[in-house]
């Protein structure tokens, strides 16, 4: 999905959208709102205002994703910390745990009575990727902790995770809203229009 270290924005968005529920073009449709900063709360955007610490780190990895940048390398950390925050967001509700930390809510017994074993096998395996993107930077200096790939790659980890989730942790919004194509993408091609 990267040509010369920078994504390719068809084959990105494109494969995006095909994993279902909120991609990065569903929740920056700025035919339901501003883009990336759209505000659920001004009666715009795709998700309920109920949601907002669901699904808010989705647009900020959209933001994050969608900037065309030399060196994308200083983003990834950010994707892969909203990305665990979208997951970690999903399972304080599960749980009914609001300040707990990701760990923390999967050793939890409400998250894996109802939890699936695979599921929570694949959270517990990616919580140490959400613990070093939040707590460690004692990597060399001008360097950085995550590649963009390790970005995407945490970023599809935790979309997937999320579609098992989504169903036990009381969405407000009604999730159909995200099967809308689009505003300017064609899923037929993958391709963005004027893009």
């Amino acid at each position: 999905m990267t040509v010369d270290g920078q994504l390719d924005l068809h084959a990105f968005t494109s494969f995006d959208y095909s994993v279902g529920g909120p991609s990065v073009l569903t929740i920056a449709d700025p035919v339901f709102g501003g883009g990336p900063l759209n505000m659920p709360g001004q009666g715009v955007g795709r998700y309920a205002v109920g949601d907002r610490e669901v699904f808010r780190p989705l647009q900020y990895c959209s933001a994050h994703l969608m900037m065309v940048r030399e060196d994308a390398s200083w983003l990834a950390r950010a994707v892969v910390t909203d990305s665990s925050a979208h997951i970690e967001a999903l399972l304080k509700r599960i749980g009914r745990f609001p300040r707990l930390t990701f760990g923390a809510l999967l050793r939890k017994r409400a998250i894996s009575a109802v939890v699936d074993s695979v599921t929570l096998d694949q959270a517990l395996r990616f919580a140490p990727i959400n613990n070093s993107a939040k707590h460690d930077f004692d990597h060399p200096k001008d360097t950085h902790m995550f590649s963009y790939e390790d970005a995407l790659a945490a970023y599809f980890i935790c979309r997937r995770l999320a579609l098992r989730l989504y169903p036990l942790a009381r969405i407000e919004t009604d999730m159909s809203v995200f099967d809308v194509e689009p505003a300017g993408f064609d899923s037929r091609t993958g391709h963005l229009t004027g893009a």
